[in-house]
């Protein structure tokens, strides 16, 4: 008799669980590639700093609430230099008296002077 063969052992085999695994983890280095590059040609026109400047320029002055709080919005983002940051804290502390009223005057002469001043001023930076 033969007594080399051995009975019939069963192998456990991993290799599927291996291979799932390395799917996975390529799919998501796509996910995060894909995002990284969409975000990069897609997201920059509606927060740069033009489209803002534009933004800045065409404020509605008629409606002073508003016109208030996006003069601070819009000043915060393109005010970069210390003149340019002082100039509107300024203005913002003319602005406050619009802000937190539920009823409000319309804009004084003073404050749409600065207000043009710190436009001219942020248009000689850009």
């Amino acid at each position: 008799m033969i007594k080399d063969i051995n009975p019939y052992i069963p192998m456990y085999d991993s290799s599927i669980y291996l291979f799932a695994l390395i799917l996975c983890i390529i799919a998501i280095l796509l996910f995060y590639i894909l995002k990284h590059i969409s975000k990069k040609y897609r997201g920059k026109t509606k927060n740069s700093p033009k489209h803002i400047l534009k933004k800045f320029k065409e404020l509605d002055l008629s409606n002073p609430k508003q016109a208030a709080y996006d003069i601070s919005k819009y000043g915060k983002i393109l005010a970069n230099t210390n003149e340019s940051k002082q100039k509107l804290k300024q203005l913002n502390k003319l602005l406050e008296q619009y802000k937190y009223k539920k009823d409000v005057s319309n804009l004084d002469n003073e404050i749409k002077q600065k207000y043009n001043r710190f436009m001219l001023y942020i248009n000689k930076q850009k």
